[in-house]
């Protein structure tokens, strides 16, 4: 079973994103290196990838950030939309043993930030 890339999950995210917040505000993507040195989030020592994507849109409210990486989970009307894109997100960091994480202010806008573990060259 071949599982999806990194840049693939990355693109799927920002889509969504652009699609829901194509009216209102903008979207910023930001990529650095960390290194962990103690455990942390779930996360074992090492180097890691970070990439967050960030929007100025309307934000979410504290319960739909609880729920965001939930299987079809949408705050859209049906037939919008299946709930399945920050799921797919987040299953493939899961398996990647990396960390997701969404951060939200109503008015302000919705930070979605993802740490990788880096491969060695």
């Amino acid at each position: 079973m071949r599982r999806p890339s990194a840049r693939k999950c990355l693109v799927q995210s920002r889509r969504q994103r652009a699609r829901r917040d194509a009216r209102r505000g903008r979207i910023c993507i930001e990529t650095c290196h960390a290194e962990l040195t103690a455990e942390t989030l779930g996360l074992k020592r090492g180097h890691y990838v970070c990439v967050s994507v960030s929007d100025t849109g309307c934000g979410m409210t504290k319960e739909v950030v609880s729920r965001a990486f939930d299987p079809f989970f949408t705050t859209k009307p049906p037939g919008k939309s299946t709930g399945l894109g920050l799921p797919m997100v987040k299953a493939f960091i899961d398996q990647s043993l990396g960390y997701v994480d969404a951060q939200s202010v109503e008015g302000l806008g919705t930070t979605i930030a993802v740490h990788l573990p880096s491969a060695s060259a």
